[in-house]
C-alpha cells in the first residue's frame, strides 16, 4: 500500500493576465525521490509559460508552451551516492475541456472531461 514514501512534490506559480486569451506564469517545484526507504534524490524545476486559452460555445481549449530548467542533486545519504546535474526543456501541452453532464443542483454543476497531450 501506501505505507513507504516513493516521491512528494511541492509546486507553486504566479499568473499575470496579458489581455484577452494571454496569460504568462512563472513557477518553481520540488521534487523528492526515495529509494530503499531515503530519500536519494532532489529536483528543483523552475519554469516560464506561456498561455493561451480560447472558449467555444462551452469548449475550453488551451495552449502552454513552458520553458523549465531542472536541477538534480544525488543526496549523500541516499543509495545514489554524490553528485548533481541540470537540463532545459522545453514543454508543450494542448488541453480541451469539454463539458458531458448538467448535475443535480443547479446549471453550474458540471461534469467536464478533459483532454491533453
Amino acid at each position: 500500500g501506501c505505507s513507504r514514501w516513493s516521491q512528494h512534490l511541492i509546486r507553486a506559480g504566479f499568473g499575470y493576465s496579458l489581455g484577452g486569451p494571454w496569460q504568462a506564469v512563472t513557477g518553481l517545484a520540488f521534487f523528492g525521490f526515495f529509494e530503499k526507504g531515503a530519500r536519494a534524490r532532489d529536483e528543483w524545476r523552475i519554469h516560464q509559460e506561456l498561455n493561451r486559452t480560447d472558449r467555444t460555445g462551452e469548449w475550453t481549449l488551451q495552449n502552454r508552451l513552458r520553458a523549465e530548467a531542472r536541477f538534480f542533486r544525488n543526496r549523500a545519504d541516499g543509495p545514489l551516492g554524490a553528485g548533481s546535474s541540470f537540463n532545459f526543456r522545453f514543454r508543450y501541452r494542448l488541453q480541451a475541456v469539454v463539458p458531458v453532464a448538467t448535475l443535480s443542483g443547479g446549471g453550474q454543476r458540471r461534469l467536464l472531461a478533459s483532454m491533453a497531450n
